[in-house]
């Protein structure tokens, strides 16, 4: 049976709760558009308050859709479904270019009625048809590189914070947003990840 879009965005949001710290839960999502548009994709409640995640994920098409669908044709001919194929990820620059791209687009959105609003960008998506048209070269990016892309455009958003996170990163990293410092943090190799409270500063 076909994953539905919200299916989709809370599996990638519990993906980076994963990373964040594995023994969190349990994870209460439910849909916030279920009776009005809220502007999030995703409600996550924390310690009885009402988080509203917004969630993309990362293409590095100039057009929205356009490697990612290219992807998919590659990825459905190559030797039959499930088959290898090959391709070539983005440069540092190209990269840096579809995070920034991304962040543009996301914060024509404004999430209201929740405690704090988040932004989620999933990048390196394990899922065939979607690894390289998502991926980041994690390794080479830097928080400085993110800060210097859209520090500008976040701080004027409706976003208190933001995390971009390469899903099949080998260093298991993740890159986190927030509006109370206005800066990039960079965090690597999680194998279980700081506690919840440490992430949110609390």
């Amino acid at each position: 049976m076909k994953t539905s879009k919200f299916e989709r965005e809370c599996s990638l949001v519990n993906r980076l709760l994963d990373r964040w710290h594995p023994d969190f839960g349990p994870r209460d999502f439910t849909d916030p558009n279920s009776l009005e548009e809220s502007g999030a994709d995703v409600e996550l409640m924390l310690d009885n308050e009402r988080i509203g995640i917004q969630v993309t994920e990362l293409d590095n098409g100039l057009k929205p859709g356009l490697a990612r669908g290219s992807e998919k044709i590659q990825a459905k001919t190559a030797n039959g479904p499930g088959g290898a194929y090959f391709n070539w990820g983005p440069s540092k620059e190209a990269a840096i270019a579809a995070i920034q791209r991304a962040v543009r687009r996301k914060t024509m959105h404004t999430p209201s009625g929740f405690v704090e609003n988040w932004l989620l960008i999933s990048a390196d998506v394990p899922e065939h048809g979607s690894v390289y048209s998502t991926s980041m070269c994690s390794i080479f990016l830097t928080s400085n590189d993110l800060d210097a892309a859209t520090n500008n455009i976040l701080a004027s958003s409706a976003y208190d914070r933001v995390f971009l996170h390469p899903i099949l990163a080998p260093d298991r990293a993740i890159f986190g947003w927030l509006k109370s410092s206005g800066v990039w943090s960079e965090h690597r190799n999680l194998p279980e990840g700081p506690t919840l409270s440490e992430i949110l500063g609390k």
